[in-house]
């Protein structure tokens, strides 16, 4: 989890006050977003980091075969 917010099924919630309303102060695109957002109710500033699905599902997919390889195997 990234320090300064809380995800709840998608919707980001400010550490500091609850508030769920955000303005974004920043946009950076590379192949992960990187935005920075302003709490509209206490000004406390996070940062939020966005994948597409596809690239989610592969993450997923490829922590799971780590998880199920047995210890000590080489693959």
């Amino acid at each position: 989890m990234i320090k300064g917010y809380t995800a709840i099924s998608n919707i980001v919630v400010c550490s500091q006050c609850g508030c769920a309303q955000f303005a974004v102060i920043d946009t950076r695109q590379k192949a992960i977003v990187r935005r920075r957002r302003s709490c509209l109710n206490c000004g406390n500033r996070i940062t939020t980091y966005e994948i597409s699905k596809e690239d989610f599902e592969t993450l997923t997919s490829l922590k799971a075969d780590i998880v199920a390889a047995p210890r000590g195997s080489v693959g």
